[in-house]
């Protein structure tokens, strides 16, 4: 899938040749990413799957010329947004992240990943203290060169209006968990991040891709490419050329076209939580958002590795961020899985070699 597929088109000065920048501190202390294709830095490339792009033509723009894994000529729209956040480097993969630049962030996005309801990811997201998550919406799928070959238009039209008329239900959608998601979730706020819908792409090359297809839509290996990359849109059959990808970084960045951002002022007031109906509704609601809190974080401690000894790490105070208590027989197999466990003052904390859990049991 691509968001911004059919986008206004800018010339855009590209960036150094180097993947190490100078900068000040971080507009943000961390900036951990979740997608799938167009973020995808490279988690793709030791699956067996052909969903990958670790090979010539793509990265014939990325710094070094080398195919990282990265479904384009350069670099992806999340890769320009970590340079105007002021991070040294691009965020390291999950396939590849080690030790402490994990705490700096880490991109789990790869190509062809789906969504899980069960996955809850922005529930983690809040655990480990995220507190500012911009959730990007579907972009016009149905306008990308591999759906329109693949199912054709009609009426006129230049997309394939089925495919963007369920995009636009999903992103309704989108729009109203987002709001829910703010008014939930003590102190967060999250920001719902939509892909322009222009058609005005001048003159650029709107109508085939730079690199020549596979049937599956994908570079054909070690195969020529365009010249004049930055006159197209589409490096591929589904995923746009660097020159787009900034642009699409730089406007989600900057939030110049309030049109596709919601809410409009992500730092104003906070919306209020409405009045439930009864105290019994209320209680429920309390219990299932323990349950679901202690799963969470049955989940990621089960996928670490217990330590040999207790140091470092970060330490989460759930009580600090408004979770008063979780489930108590859900905590307790929190203790079953290896970690090393230390109780003071009614609070269990859980530890692994880069990441400490307080939680806290009343």
């Amino acid at each position: 899938m691509t968001r911004g597929a059919v986008a206004l088109l800018a010339l855009l000065l590209m960036a150094s040749s180097t993947t190490t920048f100078v900068r000040c501190e971080p507009q943000v202390p961390c900036y951990f990413v979740f997608g799938d294709s167009l973020s995808d830095p490279g988690n793709n490339n030791d699956l067996v799957t052909k969903a990958k792009a670790n090979y010539p033509p793509y990265g014939i723009d990325f710094p070094g010329g080398v195919p990282t894994g990265r479904f384009s000529n350069g670099r992806n729209f999340v890769d320009r947004i970590t340079e105007l956040l002021g991070f040294d480097e691009y965020i390291p993969p999950y396939s590849t992240a080690k030790g402490r630049q994990i705490l700096k962030g880490v991109n789990y996005a790869s190509g062809a990943a789906g969504i899980r309801s069960e996955t809850g990811q922005h529930l983690s997201l809040y655990l480990l203290g995220a507190r500012k998550i911009a959730v990007f919406g579907l972009g016009l799928v149905g306008c990308t060169l591999g759906e329109i070959y693949t199912f054709g238009t009609s009426d006129g039209s230049l997309c394939v209006d089925k495919i963007n008329e369920a995009v636009q239900l999903f992103n309704e959608k989108l729009i109203t968990l987002v709001d829910d998601l703010t008014m939930e979730l003590p102190g967060a706020q999250f920001t719902y991040i939509g892909a322009s819908s222009s058609t005005d792409t001048g003159s650029a090359v709107a109508d085939t891709t730079c690199c020549k297809l596979r049937d599956d839509y994908q570079c054909i290996e070690f195969d020529t490419v365009c010249e004049g990359r930055d006159n197209y849109i589409f490096w591929d059959g589904f995923h746009p050329t660097e020159v787009v990808n900034v642009l699409s970084g730089e406007t989600a960045y900057s939030g110049i076209d309030s049109k596709y951002i919601h809410p409009k002022a992500a730092n104003g007031p906070k919306q209020q939580r409405p009045p439930k109906s009864s105290s019994k509704s209320s209680s429920s609601t309390q219990d299932a958002i323990e349950i679901e809190v202690a799963e969470v974080l049955y989940g990621l401690m089960k996928q670490s590795q217990a330590p040999s000894k207790q140091d470092g790490g970060m330490i989460i105070d759930l009580a600090k961020m408004g979770v008063l208590r979780v489930n108590c027989e859900a905590s307790k197999n929190l203790l079953l899985i290896g970690g090393v466990a230390t109780a003071v003052d009614g609070c269990v904390r859980l530890c692994w070699p880069e990441l400490c859990f307080g939680c806290a049991i009343f």
